[in-house]
Parts: structure tokens; C-alpha cells; sequence
């Protein structure tokens, strides 16, 4: 593969390579910065946190997220992460690709598609294809598409979401569907950072 086009952007789901599989890629495309990066997003999802503190990339909001989403195994990861003095967002879901410049002072705002919303994957089969919203993120170049996918408006709300509805928003959103801010945020015609619950009661 020598191509920008011929490598995938996400390839730590939906089964996440050995810690192995990504130090030969590393060995073998070690000039690839973009490569670099996803390598460190597929340690945040595998807890390889070794590997990831080797690659000495800057602090990364997006790798935060998945690490964050990951918890259980990528706590280390987040906390490195967390605990920098700047962080950086380096890698761009909507785009598939690293922003150029990088961008020094980010916070973790809801711009990276983590394991659990690929997860919630859209229907296929019956379903006809013309009311199917393209996703908001297509890291995975595949639209999401499972046999027993559920339509966006078919799901459950987030709790959390629901809740930060009526609060100001913090300065690190969790991992919830930011597409229901916009949406509110349309609705209400209110751009801040709150939504006002609080001001109707």
C-alpha cells in the first residue's frame, strides 16, 4: 500500500488488531503520520498503552474519546491524555484524515466516533435505501450497514444526553449523540452552551 486512498482509516473495529499486528505496521510504514495516529486510536480501543506512550504523538482529543469509551482497558491512555497541559485534535472523523495544521487547545467535543456508536449500526435488507440518513461519521467507509441495524429515530435517548439538556454544557461533552444538540440547539434557536430546561421551569 503506498497510496493515502489504499489505507483504511478505521481499522481497529470491529475487532481491534493484536498489539502485534500494529508494531509490523508501525515497522513498515513508520513515514506515515496519519498511520501513526490510528495506530494510537487502536491502542486507546485495545488498552495497549505500551505502545501507545512509545509512539509519542501529541495528545490527541480523539484518541482521548476512544480510550474514554473504552475504559475499562484505555484508562491509562485517557488519563495521559487528559492530563496534558495542551491537547491537541490531530485526527478528523468527518474527513478521514489528520487536520492540517493540527490544532493545539481542543477539547473532548463529541468529533470522533468512538466503538460504541459504531455499535448502532443502520438496518439492511427490507429497508428501503432511500430513507437511510447518511451517518455523521463513516470512519469505517461502510455507512453501518448490519442485517440487525435500527434506525437512528427507532433508538432509545441517552440518559446523559437528556440530562445535559438541562444544564450548561461542559467543557468536555461525554460520549453521547451530539447530533441531538444541534438538533435542539436548532429548535430552540439558542447557539450557547445551555438550552435552558431550567429557564421554562
Amino acid at each position: 500500500m503506498k497510496l493515502p486512498e489504499e489505507f483504511p482509516y478505521c481499522f481497529w473495529h470491529p475487532d481491534v488488531p493484536a498489539e502485534q499486528t500494529l508494531r509490523d505496521l508501525l515497522e513498515r510504514y513508520l513515514r506515515k503520520d496519519l498511520l501513526r495516529y490510528q495506530i494510537g486510536r487502536a491502542c486507546a480501543a485495545g488498552g495497549y498503552t505500551s505502545l501507545y506512550l512509545g509512539l509519542d504523538l501529541l495528545p490527541d482529543v480523539a484518541i482521548a474519546e476512544v480510550a474514554r469509551d473504552n475504559l475499562a482497558s484505555g484508562q491509562a491512555i485517557y488519563e495521559s491524555i487528559i492530563a496534558s497541559p495542551t491537547r491537541w485534535n490531530c485526527m478528523d472523523d468527518y474527513n478521514r484524515c489528520l487536520h492540517s495544521p493540527l490544532r493545539p487547545g481542543a477539547q473532548l467535543n463529541g468529533d470522533t466516533c468512538v466503538r460504541s456508536m459504531l455499535d448502532k449500526t443502520l438496518p439492511l435488507g427490507n429497508c428501503s435505501c432511500l430513507i437511510l440518513p447518511r451517518p455523521t461519521f463513516d470512519i469505517t467507509e461502510d455507512w453501518c450497514l448490519d442485517a440487525d441495524g435500527t434506525l437512528p429515530w427507532a433508538r432509545a435517548v441517552d440518559p446523559k444526553a437528556v440530562q445535559l439538556f438541562c444544564e450548561p454544557l461542559p467543557a468536555d461533552l461525554p460520549t453521547v449523540d451530539k447530533d441531538l444538540f444541534i438538533l435542539m440547539a436548532a429548535w430552540s434557536g439558542k447557539s450557547n452552551a445551555t438550552y435552558g430546561c431550567a429557564d421554562q421551569a
